[in-house]
């Protein structure tokens, strides 16, 4: 076993790339990921001051509501999360590492919120196709390993 270029210890690809490679794991691959609990955690990391603005305000804090039929989420067929879309809702706070570990996750959009803090490097674990997160206040700079993965707002071999 050898030391992955990430400083995991020891690092064992998984075969599917839906599931997280590291998270908690040694010589085996994560493959419990529940959405609901990622969902819950990035509410409560952007509720800030208490519920997020819109017509119909929000609806992420009932356990009643489908998590497909949050404000915002867009699930495929198979109920699986693959776009969050949050533009100029009032978000405040910070974004959880946790929403990279949505295996499904492909866009998501919290621009024009009050977010502050870092951009998530775990991000680079979702087959993220578009990101955008302007008008906010996320400092520092896009993970390294976020800026090359290859489709992401255009990323890809010739720039």
């Amino acid at each position: 076993d050898s030391v992955a270029k990430e400083g995991v210890y020891p690092c064992t690809k998984c075969k599917n790339p839906h599931y997280n490679p590291y998270i908690g794991q040694m010589k085996s691959c994560n493959i419990y990921a529940n959405q609901r609990s990622i969902l819950k955690k990035f509410y409560d990391s952007t509720s800030g001051d208490g519920k997020w603005t819109g017509d119909d305000g929000d609806n992420w804090s009932s356990e009643s509501t489908f998590l497909c039929d949050f404000t915002g989420v867009t699930c495929d067929e198979n109920y699986n999360v693959i776009a969050i879309h949050l533009k100029d809702r009032g978000l405040k706070g910070t974004i959880p590492d946790e929403i990279g570990f949505l295996q499904y996750l492909e866009v998501i959009d919290v621009s024009d919120n009050d977010l502050s803090g870092f951009l998530p490097s775990d991000l680079r674990w979702a087959p993220l196709k578009s990101i955008d997160v302007s008008g906010n206040r996320i400092r520092g700079i896009v993970p390294p390993k976020l800026c090359l993965k290859d489709g992401v707002n255009g990323n890809g071999l010739d720039g």
